[in-house]
């Protein structure tokens, strides 16, 4: 290995230490205990390096938000490729999308409901356009408009899909803030499923 290639793997190394040091503070104390000074501390680092790599706090919550939607853009993209009922895939796509939410609540709750420009340039969906820059908005675009027999462009299936990922939001949020027991919280995804799916086959 050459002296270039060296240092970029260390600096990738570093970056994806203080990541995961971020990830591990706010999984186990929260968003308010999150700071560059505390990620310094834990690893051992100045915070001036902190700073070599991230802008500030925000900027640090917005690249391991893109990390985690990284994974779930292939999830999602698999469950595209193998479901081939339109029905079941936007069932599936859901319910992955809850699952990916569900074992990152820290994480989830704090980036998305941030309200900074930096974090709200990878988290907001509610705007036109949003399925060309956003992977899972799109793939739900197209299940719904081929659960309907319709091109995307005969029908406004992008607000649609906007729609029913805000209310999965929202019940996420519920089920983070009040900790339901196990059993009650999967009653509570399938019965939204259900609602979502009698929805799009009486209403769209």
């Amino acid at each position: 290995m050459g002296i270039k290639e060296r240092k970029e793997r260390e600096w990738h190394d570093r970056r994806n230490l203080i990541l995961a040091a971020a990830a591990d503070i706010l999984a186990n104390e929260g968003e308010k205990e999150l700071s560059v000074r505390k990620i310094a501390n834990k690893i051992e680092y100045s915070p001036a390096i902190i700073y070599h790599y991230f802008a500030n706090k925000d900027d640090i919550m917005q690249n391991l938000l893109q990390e985690q939607y990284t994974e779930l853009t292939g999830i999602m993209q698999n469950l595209q490729a193998e479901i081939k009922d339109p029905e079941e895939r936007i069932r599936e796509m859901l319910k992955a999308y809850a699952g990916w939410a569900l074992k990152r609540p820290s994480l989830y709750r704090a980036v998305l409901l941030n309200d900074s420009p930096l974090v709200l340039k990878s988290t907001s969906v509610l705007k036109p356009g949003a399925a060309q820059t956003r992977p899972a908005i799109d793939m739900l675009q197209a299940a719904i408009s081929e659960l309907k027999g319709t091109s995307a462009g005969t029908a406004d299936y992008e607000a649609v899909s906007q729609v029913i990922w805000a209310a999965i939001y929202g019940l996420i949020i519920r089920i983070i803030i009040e900790k339901p027991p196990e059993a009650y919280v999967e009653k509570l995804i399938t019965q939204y499923l259900d609602l979502v799916m009698h929805s799009l086959n009486a209403t769209c």
